[in-house]
């Protein structure tokens, strides 16, 4: 990668790792209901900026964000009034990883 001047840099990041759990039930033999959970751990997410060739204006870093880590919920439920119509319903709340500072 290059900027618009000619600086050559390398741009890298580390991605935030995830881990889930979903359960479902059968409460009737026409609806199921079931939850999901998930969480991404965004503390170490960062940006790595190698320079070709550092100078006084462009140096190596390695930005951490500061982002927090989330947890997604799920809730849903599926009803089968006839063998060919399937209803779906759901809710999800899913809070933002990223700092208030980073939000402009």
């Amino acid at each position: 990668m290059s900027s618009r001047r000619g600086c050559r840099f390398n741009r890298g990041n580390k991605q935030a790792g995830n881990i889930g759990l979903g359960v479902s039930y059968t409460a009737f033999e026409n609806l199921t209901l079931t939850a999901d959970w998930l969480r991404t751990d965004w503390s170490d997410f960062y940006e790595d900026i190698d320079y070709e060739v550092e100078g006084v204006l462009f140096r190596d870093c390695k930005v951490n964000q500061k982002w927090v880590p989330s947890n997604r919920v799920r809730l849903e439920a599926e009803y089968w009034p006839a063998k060919d119509l399937a209803i779906r319903a759901g809710f999800g709340f899913d809070p933002r990883g990223v700092c208030d500072r980073a939000v402009t």
